[in-house]
């Protein structure tokens, strides 16, 4: 049997993988201090993506609507290989493109959560459940993720 929390995980490994390439960025001798020192917000921010993340599938391990059905959680591991696969992160070496490559990753990131939620929904009364619930926080913390550089880009 399959829930949420299995999803959540899968949503944790690429926020770990956009930590990896930041602490890559943030250790590279060879690129720009600046960049180094951004590299070192985004790994930050992931690092408490993953935290608020694990807290969320604290919260909803104890309920009981948080099930998949295996075609729906077979829909999902598809699409979160598929974006996996298509992740490229570039060398970043002026802070502009770093956090134009953040961005358009969170961008990606959120549309692939909110794909994830739409996923969830056969019956009106499934945008009521409690894996809705979590999915619903993770946007808005990605959503504000996505506010914040947007805000630095300007």
């Amino acid at each position: 049997m399959y829930t949420i929390i299995d999803i959540i995980d899968k949503i944790i490994e690429i926020e770990k993988k956009a930590l990896e390439f930041y602490k890559m960025l943030q250790k590279n001798p060879n690129i720009n201090e600046r960049v180094r020192l951004a590299a070192g917000v985004f790994v930050r921010e992931e690092g408490r993506h993953i935290e608020i993340y694990e807290s969320i599938k604290k919260d909803v391990s104890d309920f009981r609507d948080i099930q998949i059905d295996f075609d729906v959680y077979d829909s999902i591991s598809k699409i979160v290989l598929e974006f996996r696969r298509s992740l490229v992160h570039s060398q970043a070496d002026d802070v502009q493109k770093l956090l134009a490559g953040a961005l358009d990753f969170e961008q990606k990131n959120l549309a692939l959560v909110i794909r994830i939620q739409g996923l969830l929904v056969r019956k009106k009364e499934d945008a009521e459940t409690n894996s809705y619930k979590a999915l619903t926080r993770i946007i808005h913390e990605e959503e504000g993720h996505i506010k914040m550089i947007e805000t630095f880009l300007r």
